[in-house]
């Protein structure tokens, strides 16, 4: 396997790199949001020593068993994006594709999110885990006071997160030129997103 390092906000990752293709998978972009973080806004990865092997894809969020996604491995360390992008380009358009599953399953390593093509194309594709079920979208507040001025969105503030994630890493990204695709539910997220004014850093980051 050939590889290829690259630097992030919070390290350095090592992909593979293969027929002029880069591809970096199970990039951690926040800390696991459970025990301090459990329905809480997701808290950006701490920085890390050494390399973090990017090569392989990570595990999905925890969901119910489905025959759709037979044999996905899961884990309470799972926010994590991929990213495809031709070796050495700069200034490219970004997709950035959110996996669908009605918000109870599916993760990032669904075979439909491959970048490769993609890429080939001059597209750089990232896609992104976020959480599912009642960890992503139950509201708490009623439960508990601790929980009482939480928001009941944390997957779409981990999707948000992994916009955030994009716009910081991705080398030579510009602006004005990142599509999102969302599949099945996840296209509802444009309508619980908070809007455009609201995500600092992230108005100039959607197309006119």
């Amino acid at each position: 396997m050939n590889t290829i390092d690259a630097e992030t906000t919070s390290g350095t990752v090592r992909g593979e790199l293969r027929g002029g293709i880069a591809a970096f998978k199970g990039i951690p972009y926040a800390e696991p949001p459970f025990g301090a973080n459990e329905f809480k806004p997701p808290v950006p990865r701490a920085p890390w020593e050494g390399v973090c092997e990017c090569t392989a894809y990570g595990p999905g969020g925890p969901q119910p068993s489905s025959p759709i996604f037979g044999g996905l491995s899961t884990s309470d360390d799972f926010l994590s994006v991929n990213v495809w992008a031709p070796e050495g380009a700069a200034g490219l358009p970004v997709m950035f594709w959110i996996h669908g599953g009605g918000f109870l399953m599916g993760s990032n390593a669904d075979s439909g999110s491959d970048g490769n093509t993609f890429a080939r194309d001059g597209v750089v594709l990232v896609s992104c885990n976020y959480r599912l079920g009642a960890f992503g979208f139950l509201h708490a507040g009623h439960l508990d006071d601790a929980y009482a001025t939480a928001s009941g969105a944390y997957g779409v503030a981990d999707q948000i997160a992994a916009l955030h994630w994009t716009r910081e890493n991705i080398v030579g990204l510009r602006p004005d030129q990142r599509t999102d695709h969302q599949d099945r539910a996840a296209e509802a997220v444009p309508d619980h997103e908070p809007p455009a004014h609201t995500l600092p850093g992230l108005a100039a980051f959607r197309r006119p």
